[in-house]
Parts: C-alpha cells; structure tokens; sequence
C-alpha cells in the first residue's frame, strides 16, 4: 500500500518519546530488537512502543504505533497524538497504514493495528475483506481475527465475499462467518437462496459456514426445511449433516424429509440422519421405506440402505456397561 515497504526486521522497541515535537530524532543502533511475541488476541498487550524504524530518513520518524491498540500515528500533531492515545478516535483515513500493518510478524505491532482496526469499525471492512486475498500469511490471518472482532457489522460484507472469484477470499469470508457465529445465521440462510446452478459459490460457502457454527444454527435450519426451493432444502440437509451429532433436534425435521419431492432433499436427509447417528435411530422405519431409487447423483449404491446399516449397528451393538471390566477392590 502506498510506496512503503514491509520490513518485517525493521521494527524497534522505544522506551520514551518526545511529545513536544512531532519529529523524533534517535540512533537507531542504539536501540534492542523488539522481540516477537504468540500471535493471540487474547495475550495482554506489553506495555512498549513500536516505531517501524524503516519509516526513518534521518531519525526522523513518520510513524508510530503507540501501546493503546486504538491509536496509529500519521504525520498527526504531538497534540492530536496526546488526544488519541488518552481515548479519542482512530481515523479511517489510517486503515490503509493499519491494514498493511497487519502484514508484519511482530504480534505488538499487528495487534496494535488490529486493535485499532476494531475501533474504526464498518469504514475499515471492505480494506480487510480485500486483505484475505492477499498473498501474505499475515496480513490474511490477522484480517479473519479483526473481521471476526467486529462481529455482526462485517456480515453482509462477507456474505457478498462468498460469492468472490477469489478462493482464498470466499473460503476465508466463509471461515469470518462460522465463527462470528449465531449473529450470522439469518443472512447465511438467506445466502442459501442464492439459487444459481451455474455458479454456486455463495451457496456452497453458506452451507460450509453453517456446519461450522453447529448446534446454535439448527433451530434456523430446521425452519428453511421448509424452503419452496428444493436446492435451498438439500443445502440445509446438508448442512444438518456437517453439524452431525448436536443436531439431534432436527431429527423429526429430517424424517419428514425423507418424504420431500425431490430425491436429492431425501438422499441429503438421509446422509444428515447417519451423521447425526444414535439420535437418528428412531429414523430407521423411515430408512427402511425409503425407494432404491434414492441415489445421491454419482454414487452407484442407493444412500437409504448404508446409513439404515449404520443406524442399525448403532442400535444393536453390545451394551458398553457390560463391557466394562470390574473393579480391583
């Protein structure tokens, strides 16, 4: 971003800083390292500034991160700085210095950033949306850590990320919204309307995100069962299905499927019952009438039988008491 470079070794540990002036002059060889620390949000802060001393000509210093995780210095007046470090507001006009911050290894200096990036909230998340197709490992993690801390304000950006040409992008957009979590449950399900066969991404990364979210999903899922859309229905089956054994509660719902018009609905609610396992015994009468035309398109064996056969072991295997061996008094 602008014509600065990253120099991933050219950050350095300040102990004071001269506010009477905003340039700050300093023998760099003078000054330690900083030392890199876990990459965890949840790691309490050190109490240290970081200047990126390759913004240096001269020991002139253009920018400075200071220890509030909401401030990032520009060419501000000392008093402006004064003013944002005892709580005043980071501009958006420094996310692109905030973004690019994200880059560097150094966990003072990205989480800095991030802290601020949180702080500026809505204005900062097309830049970090853009951010998780970039080729740095960094910069692309530490975007997912602040998308997620911004929570339910980034969930229409990144639903519409689901549907970018970029894999990296929709992928990650889609891993932002599983772990946002239940806040974005209402607009994943909408996603799953996004009924366009010829490219299916949104939908794809919309089933992907709900599976992730798991049991505070289902309640929703069950609902869109009822979807008009056969493709909305087996994109909910199939999403019941990653969810697997803590959607116990839709069971019934899925039962009632196995009955829908459409065979692929029946075969994905077929596929969510074996998933979801020893809840989905009492399904096995269903299984049992369910037609051998119920094949999953590509497989060669219908999906009704397997998952009754493993319904059934589940329901006549040994008892796990029995098999316990007796205590030595």
């Amino acid at each position: 971003m602008g014509n600065c470079q990253i120099n991933r070794s050219s950050f350095v540990n300040v102990g004071a800083m001269d506010t009477a002036s905003t340039r700050l002059q300093m023998d760099l060889s003078k000054i330690p390292i900083a030392k890199q620390t876990p990459s965890r949000f949840s790691t309490n802060i050190q109490d240290q500034r970081m200047i990126d001393a390759s913004r240096y000509k001269d020991g002139n210093c253009s920018k400075i991160f200071l220890e509030d995780p909401r401030v990032l210095i520009g060419e501000r007046d000392t008093s402006s700085a004064k003013q944002a470090s005892d709580g005043g507001d980071t501009s958006a006009t420094d996310v692109p210095a905030l973004i690019e911050a994200l880059a560097y290894e150094d966990w003072s200096v990205w989480h800095n950033a991030a802290g601020a990036l949180v702080e500026i909230g809505a204005p900062a998340i097309p830049a970090l949306i853009e951010a998780l197709g970039n080729e740095n490992f960094y910069l692309g993690e530490n975007a997912v850590k602040v998308l997620v801390r911004i929570g339910a304000p980034a969930v229409p950006a990144l639903i519409e990320a689901l549907g970018d040409e970029n894999v990296a992008v929709n992928q990650l957009a889609s891993e932002v919204l599983s772990k946002i979590g239940e806040p974005a449950v209402p607009a994943l399900i909408e996603a799953l309307r996004d009924v366009n066969l010829e490219d299916t991404r949104v939908h794809e990364r919309a089933v992907d995100s709900l599976g992730e979210i798991g049991e505070p999903a289902v309640p929703a899922l069950i609902e869109a069962l009822e979807d008009e859309s056969w493709y909305v229905r087996s994109g909910v089956a199939r999403a019941l299905g990653r969810i697997g054994a803590t959607a116990a509660q839709a069971v019934p719902a899925l039962i009632e499927a196995l009955r829908d018009e459409h065979r692929y609905v029946r075969a994905m609610a077929a596929l969510a019952l074996g998933s979801i396992g020893e809840a989905a015994i009492v399904a096995i009468p269903a299984l049992e009438s369910m037609g051998e035309s119920d094949a999953t398109p590509g497989c060669h064996n219908s999906v009704g039988p397997r998952v009754l056969q493993k319904l059934r072991q589940l329901r006549d295997r040994p008892s796990t008491e029995s098999s316990v061996p007796p205590q030595r008094n």
